[in-house]
């Protein structure tokens, strides 16, 4: 059944050393559309330039024939870096932190990711070093994140939502509102951090969520794969494995404070699985960086400072 919807276009910039990172994001918006277009009212439309740029004679560099014909146009920026910046411009170390720049010279909104696998054996280490100086830029602006294909759906769930209230283009139906969002009295995250309440397992936890994006974790029965990736977050970070250690615990804090709640039980009425609800989620990522701070400093005190 057709349905009015707003367009928005999203242009998605990268080196082409992250050529196959550039096909998961346009995959992930199509799947974005599938899931919330409708409900939303807002289609997401991938732009590339390889693909939206007809080829031709211009007296004007590339970069700008990008930046005027494509760029300009698009609602919404995601950027992914791994281990170049790309190729320089008249003005800017590359062509993608021009288009970076310039779009959020704007004011439109725009998503970094990098990408955190092992390096390439052929890896240039002093234009990766660049890559990292503008990813700490990135990082201050609040702008960057480690990239996993996985939560490109969930940002773009966020960033449409917020999107949406800002320009009052849509009326969000209730039925995009679950019913672990519906429920009123959402507790204050900021000053729950500030009152010192929290046990240390319980920042872990919240430190795991904000640099995941998972906020779904399981219990009983479907704990096993909820703790099967906080190990492995643990082990990457080598961390002491205080929160897989005490998840029943911290989940049982956690669900009490209503910071997490109940979306699936069991036959019996037992919960199986929790949520973070995503105003609480979205406090969590808006959180004043000396809330974020405390966080991330329990956090780093369980990292062991000589792994090898």
């Amino acid at each position: 059944m057709s349905f009015k919807a707003e367009v928005l276009n999203v242009f998605i910039a990268s080196p082409f050393d992250v050529h196959s990172r550039r096909d998961e994001i346009e995959l992930a918006i199509l799947q974005w559309n599938k899931e919330h277009a409708k409900d939303l009212q807002t289609i997401l439309l991938p732009r590339r330039w390889e693909s939206d740029v007809a080829p031709g004679y211009n007296s004007k560099d590339a970069q700008q024939v990008i930046n005027q014909n494509l760029l300009n146009n698009c609602d919404l920026l995601i950027g992914v870096f791994w281990t170049k910046l790309g190729t320089p411009t008249t003005n800017f170390p590359s062509g993608t932190l021009e288009e970076i720049e310039t779009f959020h010279a704007q004011g439109k909104d725009v998503m970094v990711y990098f990408v955190d696998d092992d390096l390439p054996t052929t890896t240039n280490l002093i234009e990766f070093q660049k890559v990292k100086d503008f990813k700490e830029v990135f990082r201050v602006k609040n702008l960057a994140f480690n990239y996993d294909r996985n939560r490109i759906a969930s940002d773009l769930l966020l960033k449409i939502r917020e999107y949406a209230h800002v320009r009052g283009a849509i009326e969000l139906e209730s039925n995009v509102q679950d019913k672990i969002e519906a429920q009123e009295n959402t507790p204050n995250l900021a000053e729950i951090i500030d009152s010192d309440d929290l046990i240390v397992g319980e920042y872990v936890l919240l430190s795991f969520i904000l640099q995941t994006a998972n906020r779904f974790l399981g219990a009983r029965w479907k704990s096993d794969e909820t703790l099967d990736q906080i190990k492995v977050w643990e082990k990457k970070q080598f961390m002491e494995p205080v929160l897989s250690s005490n998840y029943d615990l911290v989940i049982a804090n956690m669900a009490e404070r209503e910071l997490i709640r109940e979306t699936e039980h069991t036959s019996y009425g037992n919960p199986r699985l929790y949520a973070m609800p995503m105003d609480i989620f979205r406090d969590l990522r808006n959180l004043r960086n000396d809330f974020k701070s405390k966080i991330q400093e329990v956090t780093e005190s369980l990292i062991d400072p000589y792994p090898f």
